[in-house]
């Protein structure tokens, strides 16, 4: 319990100094600076790892589906003898969210986001089937082709830019194999 004394008032009145304290205890334009320096610092390193992880996991999700697609291609070849110009006659599921186009280069695409993946029944090279994987909607210089050959159970991938060469050297069992002033191709293992 609280007792009162004699003489000591009910309301306490900060002195001089205690009103100072009050009014420095926010934060200063230096630390406010700082602070916002340290996040824009920690958000430039983020941010690209981040982008990077993102096209990674796309591309990812591309590559099985062009295996299929050239296992299929094969299948169907010792099957009837005539490689595949289009997907309905594949034993493949193309994913619904895929939509089927012509391509007067490729045979029969399957696009997804804009043309941003698309699978290629690559009616130009009948054993393969080919993948391509963009990594800006805008620029063609910055993208990835994947290659699958069943026949001779290769896959390459093939990345221009400095950015679809860094993704391509950054897949799971990726060996160099040679430089061109376009693209960078690498054999997958």
């Amino acid at each position: 319990m609280v007792q009162l004394q004699k003489g000591v008032p009910l309301i306490h009145t900060p002195s001089p100094r205690e009103t100072c304290i009050r009014r420095d205890s926010g934060f200063t334009l230096i630390e406010l600076l700082v602070v916002v320096l340290i996040i824009g610092i920690l958000a430039a390193v983020a941010v690209p790892q981040y982008q990077k992880a993102i096209h990674k996991s796309r591309l990812m999700t591309l590559i099985p589906l062009v295996k299929a697609v050239a296992d299929a291609k094969n299948v169907h070849y010792m099957a009837t003898g005539e490689w595949a110009r289009t997907f309905d006659v594949l034993s493949v599921d193309v994913p619904p969210e895929f939509t089927i186009a012509d391509d007067t280069y490729y045979g029969q695409s399957a696009n997804f986001a804009q043309r941003r993946m698309t699978v290629f029944l690559d009616s130009d090279h009948s054993h393969e089937a080919a993948g391509r994987y963009r990594l800006r909607q805008s620029f063609a210089d910055q993208l990835i082709w994947y290659y699958v050959n069943p026949i001779g159970n290769s896959q390459t991938c093939n990345g221009y830019g400095d950015q679809g060469a860094a993704l391509c050297a950054s897949l799971p069992g990726a060996t160099f194999v040679r430089q061109t002033d376009t693209f960078t191709s690498y054999r997958i293992q």
